[in-house]
């Protein structure tokens, strides 16, 4: 086994939050914000995980492994090949025992990483014909905010399955694969990358969603088939489909840092459909007018990137959403304070995800003055924001074999 980079992008819902929890269609995107995982043997016998960006580092021997969790988990099909299948309550009670979790704890999201880690380490290394668990260092380095409703986890996730099923030999990567960086520029620096078989790609994708169940308990599948995938997918009532024609938008990404919880938002947004059902109804069935509208109007980007009426009417929709996000009771005034500050430059912002604080999008059309954009981005640093120049619809999962020479990998990754 060698040095290995992996890499996967965050995503961000451009329209159909909440309306999606009512059967109706949402659509999301990957965004060129990427988490990086780097794998390499270890001599001493021992696993190493080291997540910088949440502050945490563990270490395991491969034998206390072998001989105290391998066991217990795979009781039942040692003697076979293990299948993908989620972690039971009682594999979660062993894991968090071996891992030193008090029991009658609540995980932290840190704790359900190494968690995710571990049992995703021991099932795919058993799911294959080699059934030996070697010895290693992993680090990873996000450019994604921890906890944003960006898919950090996911994209984490999918790094982790990738770097293990490769590892194992369960996949290989073959088709040669190109990552633009800020292609939104004009200035692209392309990453010599690889990329795997669709067929490889779900089962990356198959074993990520075991990793984000543990982070996230009941997640719907979106953020690791966007993490997986790459472009953009449609989703309604589970069943997930590719976007075949995704332009690369550009946008300004904003963090408000306003922590909320997406339960209890989903919560609220319950008991006002309860109170005002036809009402509710009505603003619902036209969240997922403006999604599958958005559809069309992607498919015409598509085929001319500089149609402005076509960006016209993106920023129309953007408009709209927000408006009915916020008659669903999702607002806040931080996002407020964002749409505000960036209509004055005359662009168009909604909330992404749950709302309720989290983060906001910012269309950025062609031929845009950049003077505005560098002003916006500054005024919205004053307030206290955080902001990143990214677009939608990049690549998804890939492998980096030049490793230090990538000029998209980031440096931090080969820190000790």
């Amino acid at each position: 086994m060698d040095e290995t980079i992996i890499s996967a992008p965050g995503k961000v819902i451009l329209h159909g939050e909440h309306a999606v929890v009512y059967g109706k269609t949402a659509v999301a995107s990957s965004l060129n914000l990427r988490c990086f995982v780097r794998a390499l043997p270890s001599e001493d016998g021992c696993i190493n995980l080291d997540l910088p960006d949440v502050f945490l580092q563990r270490q395991w021997t491969v034998k206390s492994v072998q001989d105290n969790l391998l066991p217990r988990l795979v009781q039942n099909g040692y003697d076979g090949i293990v299948s993908p299948e989620p972690a039971s309550e009682d594999e979660l009670e062993i894991l968090k025992e071996f891992a030193k979790i008090p029991k009658d704890s609540t995980a932290t999201t840190s704790e359900l990483a190494v968690i995710a880690f571990l049992y995703l380490y021991c099932k795919v290394f058993c799911s294959s014909s080699k059934r030996t668990l070697p010895a290693f260092r992993l680090r990873m380095i996000s450019e994604l905010p921890v906890g944003a409703g960006l898919g950090s986890s996911a994209a984490f996730s999918v790094c982790l399955a990738a770097v293990l099923l490769q590892w194992s030999g369960q996949i290989s990567c073959k088709s040669p694969q190109h990552l633009p960086r800020e292609d939104y520029r004009g200035d692209t620096a392309m990453s010599g990358s690889l990329g795997w078989s669709r067929d490889e790609q779900l089962l990356i994708n198959k074993w990520a969603f075991l990793g984000e169940k543990i982070i996230h308990g009941q997640p719907s599948g979106i953020d690791n088939s966007i993490s997986t995938l790459g472009g953009a997918i449609s989703f309604q009532n589970k069943i997930i489909e590719t976007v075949q024609k995704m332009p690369k938008l550009r946008i300004l990404l904003t963090n408000t840092k306003v922590p909320r919880s997406t339960k209890l938002l989903v919560a609220g947004v319950r008991k006002r459909h309860e109170k005002h059902t036809l009402v509710m109804e009505h603003m619902l069935e036209a969240i997922e007018g403006i999604a599958q509208q958005s559809l069309r109007v992607f498919a015409a980007l598509s085929d001319k990137p500089y149609d402005t009426e076509a960006y016209a009417e993106l920023e129309e929709l953007i408009d709209i959403n927000q408006s009915l996000l916020n008659g669903t009771g999702v607002g806040h005034t931080s996002l407020d304070k964002i749409v505000a500050l960036t209509a004055r430059y005359n662009l168009h912002t909604k909330l992404t995800g749950a709302g309720g604080g989290g983060c906001t999008y910012t269309l950025i059309k062609p031929g845009a003055d950049e003077d505005d954009i560098k002003n916006v981005k500054k005024e919205l640093e004053l307030e206290g924001f955080q902001c990143w120049e990214t677009c939608v619809g990049s690549a998804g999962v890939a492998y980096h074999p030049t490793g230090h020479s990538d000029p998209t990998v980031p440096q931090q990754l080969f820190e000790s």
